[in-house]
């Protein structure tokens, strides 16, 4: 909680305090009185959901910091491009932590990525196949460790599920999550919470 209230208030300070988020959301269960966070953060609070964060409009993210200084911005780049450039992380992983991220905040597509690392959709697929990876096989994979955890845990409908994944609808999730664990999801939530429960009472 901490950590999220933390950020909230950075957002804040370069927003401005007439921004808000469009919600912010818990793993742990509500509290007694839920009503101090909503008052906090001044907007929706859930609890007992898939992550810890904040979910921001798109728009938020395209705005302009008043205070920032384009000259030393510029300036900033150059010196840490000069000094780092051992640091400086693969295409593949740069794209994989931006699928993460953008997925989980329900914001996900191919043209958000290029515009995120100021180029178009084709210089990634090139740069990524230099290292022998794809846009698609990159997105398949995080979808899939994404998508055991949210099916697995809470009760979430699977076509909120589909949508935050980035699929068309709930019939393109169900035919991805058969291809890729050979079964369907409501039969995987299903194994599961058996599981869970023989493991918390065995003998039952």
């Amino acid at each position: 909680e901490l950590a999220v209230a933390m950020f909230y208030r950075i957002i804040k300070t370069f927003l401005g305090d007439a921004w808000r988020p469009e919600e912010v959301c818990f793993m742990h269960d509500a509290p007694t009185h839920p009503e101090v966070h909503r008052h906090f953060f001044g907007t929706r609070v859930r609890f007992a959901w898939d992550y810890d964060g904040i979910v921001c409009r798109a728009a938020d993210l395209e705005k302009s910091i008043p205070t920032s200084d384009p000259a030393m911005a510029r300036y900033l780049k150059e010196y840490f491009d000069s000094i780092l450039p051992s640091a400086r992380a693969e295409v593949s992983e740069t794209v994989r932590e931006l699928l993460w991220v953008m997925l989980k905040s329900g914001t996900c597509s191919a043209k958000r990525v290029a515009k995120h690392l100021g180029v178009d959709r084709r210089t990634i697929n090139r740069r990524l196949a230099t290292e022998g990876q794809s846009y698609s096989a990159i997105l398949d994979a995080v979808r899939r460790d994404m998508v055991t955890n949210f099916v697995e845990h809470g009760q979430r409908p699977l076509n909120e599920i589909a949508g935050q994944l980035g699929f068309s609808g709930l019939s393109a999730f169900s035919r991805w999550f058969r291809n890729r664990f050979g079964r369907s999801a409501s039969q995987w939530r299903a194994l599961n919470f058996r599981a869970h429960r023989d493991a918390a009472f065995p003998g039952r």
